[in-house]
Protein backbone atom coordinates (compact mmCIF):
# COMPACT_ATOMS: atom_id res chain seq x y z
CA UNK A 1 0.00 0.00 0.00
CA UNK A 2 2.86 1.99 0.79
CA UNK A 3 4.16 2.00 -2.42
CA UNK A 4 1.00 2.85 -4.42
CA UNK A 5 0.97 5.72 -2.25
CA UNK A 6 4.93 6.96 -3.07
CA UNK A 7 4.21 6.25 -6.93
CA UNK A 8 0.92 8.75 -6.53
CA UNK A 9 2.70 11.22 -4.65
CA UNK A 10 5.74 11.57 -7.01
CA UNK A 11 2.93 11.66 -10.06
CA UNK A 12 0.83 14.33 -8.19
CA UNK A 13 4.39 16.23 -7.78
CA UNK A 14 5.56 16.01 -11.32
CA UNK A 15 2.01 17.30 -12.34
CA UNK A 16 2.54 19.62 -9.40
CA UNK A 17 6.02 20.95 -10.46
CA UNK A 18 4.65 21.58 -14.50
CA UNK A 19 2.10 24.40 -12.80
CA UNK A 20 4.49 26.26 -10.97
CA UNK A 21 7.36 26.42 -13.84
CA UNK A 22 4.64 27.97 -16.10
CA UNK A 23 3.48 30.19 -13.06
CA UNK A 24 7.07 31.58 -12.63
CA UNK A 25 7.85 32.38 -16.25
CA UNK A 26 7.81 36.15 -16.12
CA UNK A 27 8.67 36.41 -19.61
CA UNK A 28 6.16 38.95 -20.85
CA UNK A 29 4.72 38.12 -24.88
CA UNK A 30 3.65 39.81 -27.08
CA UNK A 31 0.79 39.64 -28.58
CA UNK A 32 0.27 40.45 -32.45
CA UNK A 33 -2.92 42.36 -34.10
CA UNK A 34 -3.74 41.51 -37.98
CA UNK A 35 -5.94 44.50 -39.04
CA UNK A 36 -7.74 43.14 -42.47
CA UNK A 37 -7.67 45.82 -45.24
CA UNK A 38 -10.50 46.61 -47.61
CA UNK A 39 -10.71 48.78 -50.50
CA UNK A 40 -13.62 50.89 -50.80
CA UNK A 41 -14.94 54.28 -49.49
CA UNK A 42 -15.63 55.87 -45.84
CA UNK A 43 -15.61 58.78 -43.52
CA UNK A 44 -12.57 59.65 -41.25
CA UNK A 45 -13.86 59.94 -37.78
CA UNK A 46 -10.72 60.35 -35.55
CA UNK A 47 -7.56 61.08 -35.88
CA UNK A 48 -5.34 60.64 -33.17
CA UNK A 49 -1.23 60.40 -32.73
CA UNK A 50 0.16 56.83 -33.08
CA UNK A 51 1.52 55.11 -30.10
CA UNK A 52 5.55 56.33 -30.03
CA UNK A 53 8.05 53.47 -28.98
CA UNK A 54 9.33 53.44 -25.47
CA UNK A 55 12.94 54.31 -24.92
CA UNK A 56 14.46 51.37 -23.01
CA UNK A 57 17.90 52.39 -20.53
CA UNK A 58 18.41 55.63 -18.13
CA UNK A 59 20.15 58.36 -20.79
CA UNK A 60 18.60 56.11 -23.73
CA UNK A 61 17.86 58.67 -26.70
CA UNK A 62 15.95 57.88 -29.31
CA UNK A 63 16.26 59.71 -33.14
CA UNK A 64 13.08 61.94 -34.05
CA UNK A 65 10.86 60.33 -36.29
CA UNK A 66 8.39 62.12 -38.44
CA UNK A 67 4.56 62.13 -36.74
CA UNK A 68 2.80 59.75 -37.28
CA UNK A 69 -1.40 59.36 -37.38
CA UNK A 70 -4.12 56.74 -36.87
CA UNK A 71 -7.32 57.26 -38.66
CA UNK A 72 -10.51 55.48 -37.51
CA UNK A 73 -12.65 55.08 -40.49
CA UNK A 74 -16.53 54.23 -40.64
CA UNK A 75 -16.70 52.37 -43.87
CA UNK A 76 -19.86 52.86 -46.08
CA UNK A 77 -20.48 48.92 -45.61
CA UNK A 78 -20.48 50.10 -41.79
CA UNK A 79 -17.97 48.14 -41.02
CA UNK A 80 -14.64 50.57 -38.98
CA UNK A 81 -11.01 50.17 -40.41
CA UNK A 82 -7.69 52.00 -38.87
CA UNK A 83 -5.10 53.09 -40.62
CA UNK A 84 -1.44 54.30 -39.76
CA UNK A 85 -0.39 57.33 -41.68
CA UNK A 86 2.58 59.92 -41.68
CA UNK A 87 0.11 62.57 -43.85
CA UNK A 88 -1.48 65.53 -41.66
CA UNK A 89 -4.08 66.31 -43.98
CA UNK A 90 -7.09 63.98 -42.54
CA UNK A 91 -10.05 65.39 -40.49
CA UNK A 92 -12.59 64.06 -38.91
CA UNK A 93 -15.69 64.19 -41.26
CA UNK A 94 -13.25 63.64 -44.47
CA UNK A 95 -14.60 61.63 -47.17
CA UNK A 96 -11.94 59.01 -48.38
CA UNK A 97 -10.95 56.26 -50.80
CA UNK A 98 -8.83 53.09 -49.98
CA UNK A 99 -7.60 51.80 -53.21
CA UNK A 100 -6.76 48.34 -53.42
CA UNK A 101 -2.99 49.34 -53.40
CA UNK A 102 -3.39 50.38 -49.65
CA UNK A 103 -3.27 54.18 -51.04
CA UNK A 104 -5.75 56.43 -49.84
CA UNK A 105 -7.34 59.05 -51.95
CA UNK A 106 -9.43 62.09 -51.09
CA UNK A 107 -12.54 62.29 -53.53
Amino acid sequence: MSRITTCASIVALALLGGCIHERESNAPTIATQQMPYQPGSGTVTAVTSTPRPVRSGAGATAAPSAPSYRLTIRMDNGTVQYLDTDSADFRPGSRIELLPDRSIRMP
